[in-house]
């Protein structure tokens, strides 16, 4: 119930540069940076509970939640022209 729109923003901030892992967790390893989509994956989480709240009387409203763009998350050159002929010659009929 303490919850902001502006903490989920600082959320999202902190994972883009610094991944999701809280710094002090395991301060000799270097956390990952988190990717739009598995961002967007936690914070619809968090919309479902906003509506499972709802829907149980516990609230009557929820955070306006913003997400960032998955535009430029997408996979390039997963497979290179020859190795996607080589799995495909190897596929069963």
């Amino acid at each position: 119930m303490e919850l902001k729109s502006t903490n989920i923003d600082k959320f999202i901030e902190h994972a883009l540069q610094h991944g999701r892992r809280k710094v002090a967790a395991v301060p000799e390893k270097k956390a990952k940076l988190a990717k739009p989509a598995s961002i967007n994956s936690s914070l619809q989480q968090l919309g479902q509970a906003y509506k499972l709240a709802i829907a149980n009387g516990r609230l009557s409203t929820a955070l306006r939640i913003r997400k960032p763009s998955e535009v430029s998350n997408t996979r390039q050159e997963f497979f290179s022209r020859m190795e996607f002929r080589s799995v495909l010659a190897n596929l069963p009929a």
